[in-house]
């Protein structure tokens, strides 16, 4: 700011016109209002074209006392001794620097963006919907880690997430030197952060998976990446003339982009984040059988439930194994019990054809909720009916499911001469079963939903009469024959 400027300004004669009689300090203060106010700071802003102005505090005091000599001079005729020169520049000096100060803690807003600081303390500028920040100081924006805003804090992603872009900067080209690429690595860090707020919007805010419906996120994996996109998009803009060697916005955004949201949502699960205390149950995001993040529910045996779209359904079908708990090892038990829900699924005409694949992987968890409560449930030969006794009833109660779908109550209280309690085991299957039900809703075809309570518990009923028979076979396995 030259001095011939700061005079020529209409808005500081303006000043003056109405303020004749101020002293050589109120001018001070009043010309570096002028050069560091809120609407001369947006209009230099918006006359850039990345958001930049270049303004020295030393020399801009300079002038500003230049000016204020200048003025003085035409008014008393006598310019001021060195030492109020000097007294001028710092009042200058001091208005300066705590009129930019006080734009970096008031947040002012101009349209789309704030005013705020950076790690570094600069007057930066944030944008909507981008959490990196910009140094108004281009030859700042060199400085490592001068995007992140001063409110920045690391987390379990940051370190991964920077390593990951590190290696990408350093390898993009063959040719590219040390200096070319730690350069290019400085730029390209932001998008670590960028990256680390978008995922974990999933788990933190009023966004997040405690606010969603079945604890599945607004967004799918697609989705995130789309946001990361549109947000390095912009930050690539405004880093246009950094002379980045080998940089190639269209590779990073479209390869690497999704690099570093599936390498955060890998990292997620395995830190078991809790996301709600009901005081008793922990609901925290791990990792199914498939290793893609999904709610561990307490209420349902911590069966796991994918919190992203596309973990649970692609093109109309039912993704396989996305209720199956991480650590599952197989074992022909469990085989056994989703054999026996697939073919009832198969075999019950309530569920018509077309639904039958979808409907088999979404109660196949029923058949993992039966067998772990069977598990533990150790019948004795005492309490087992006699080999005769256990024919005639095993037999009749064949012929009565497959005519009613249900086991009658007298046979659940009496089946193991009621010394095994039936009823409470399969009323907290039931419970379960419907708690699963409900995370799943929006799968089921929408014809079924209004009924699939009755298919739910005949399932149930058949996965216990098939228990019955199999311990039959373990009892008596020379006459499992008779059974027919």
């Amino acid at each position: 700011m030259t001095c011939k400027s700061l005079l020529l300004s209409v808005s500081l004669f303006s000043v003056f016109s109405t303020c004749a009689l101020a002293t050589n300090t109120e001018q001070a203060r009043a010309l570096a209002d002028l050069e560091t106010g809120r609407e001369s700071i947006v209009r230099k802003l918006m006359n850039s074209q990345d958001y930049t102005f270049d303004l020295d505090v030393d020399q801009t005091a300079e002038g500003i006392t230049k000016a204020v000599v200048a003025l003085s001079g035409n008014e008393r005729q006598k310019d001021p001794t060195d030492q109020e020169k000097s007294a001028i520049r710092d009042e200058a000096k001091y208005r300066l620097r705590t009129n930019l100060d006080t734009l970096k803690v008031t947040h002012p807003r101009h349209r789309h963006f704030v005013l705020t600081e950076n790690k570094h303390h600069d007057l930066s500028v944030e944008f909507d919907g981008v959490p990196l920040v910009y140094s108004t100081n281009l030859k700042r924006r060199d400085l490592n880690d001068s995007f992140l805003p001063e409110t920045y804090r690391s987390n379990f992603l940051s370190k991964e997430l920077c390593d990951r872009i590190r290696y990408y900067a350093y390898n993009c080209n063959r040719n590219i030197t040390s200096e070319e690429a730690q350069k290019l690595n400085k730029y390209l860090q932001p998008l670590f952060y960028v990256t680390q707020v978008e995922v974990m919007k999933m788990l933190e805010g009023r966004g997040s998976l405690y606010h969603c419906n079945r604890w599945v996120y607004s967004k799918d994996r697609d989705g995130i990446i789309q946001s990361v996109k549109d947000q390095a998009n912009h930050h690539h803009a405004l880093i246009r003339k950094a002379d980045l060697k080998y940089f190639d916005a269209a590779d990073v955004e479209n390869r690497i982009v999704p690099q570093l949201v599936d390498l955060a949502l890998t990292i997620i699960p395995t830190k078991l984040m809790e996301i709600y205390n009901d005081g008793r149950n922990s609901f925290r995001v791990g990792k199914n059988y498939k290793n893609v993040p999904s709610l561990i529910h307490p209420l349902i045996d911590n069966l796991p439930y994918p919190v992203l779209a596309n973990h649970r359904m692609n093109a109309g079908k039912v993704l396989a194994d996305m209720n199956i708990p991480v650590d599952y090892v197989a074992n022909q038990a469990l085989t056994n019990q989703w054999s026996r829900v697939e073919d009832f699924v198969n075999d019950d005409g309530r569920i018509a054809v077309e639904e039958k694949r979808n409907m088999i992987r979404l109660l196949e968890p029923v058949g993992y909720l039966f067998r772990n409560a069977v598990r533990e449930l150790h019948i004795l030969a005492d309490q087992y009916p006699e080999k005769e006794e256990a024919i005639e009833r095993l037999t009749g109660l064949a012929m009565t499911y497959a005519t009613t779908h249900n086991i009658p109550e007298d046979v659940l209280n009496v089946f193991y001469n009621g010394r095994v309690n039936l009823r409470a085991l399969l009323q907290d299957l039931k419970v379960k079963s419907s708690r699963h039900e409900g995370m799943v809703a929006d799968l089921i075809p929408a014809r079924l939903r209004g009924g699939l309570e009755n298919v739910r518990n005949n399932l149930l009923e058949a996965l216990v009469f098939h228990d019955m028979v199999d311990r039959f076979k373990l009892f008596y396995p020379y006459d499992v024959p008779r059974l027919g």
